[in-house]
């Protein structure tokens, strides 16, 4: 049961961030507003619900199934394509990059390491 409320979550999010691009005719897709709308939300709540951790475990696990169309799309696309490919790889790669840099600067900047004191607000009292 908890896996269906996350989904209804991560979708109540979609919903969500669609009606927002589209009522205030924004130029960024929906899904994008949605996501950054979840991501504003868990940091709010400060925890992640289990329903929420097994609905995106699960659509992580099929993650390459949803871009593997797009891949195959672009196979057929050469002639649409034709003198594009130069852009099309140095984008792909600096986006890559650009990942890789912003995830590993968010990880240190989130993620405490076991010898660093945690704040009085987060010591239990014994």
């Amino acid at each position: 049961m908890s896996l269906i409320k996350g989904f209804l979550q991560i979708l109540l999010f979609l919903i969500l961030g669609e009606g927002i691009s589209f009522v205030f005719a924004l130029p960024v897709t929906g899904n994008v507003i949605g996501m950054l709308l979840l991501c504003l939300f868990l940091l709010l709540r400060q925890q992640v619900g289990e329903g929420l951790r097994l609905a995106s475990d699960k659509l992580i696990s099929l993650l390459s199934l949803l871009l593997l169309p797009g891949g195959a799309g672009l196979f057929f696309l050469g002639d649409v394509m034709d003198g594009q490919w130069v852009g099309v790889l140095v984008s792909v790669l600096v986006g890559t990059l650009l990942s890789f840099i912003s995830t590993l600067w968010l990880m240190q900047r989130l993620v405490r390491r076991p010898s660093e004191p945690q704040p009085p607000e987060l010591q239990q009292e014994s």
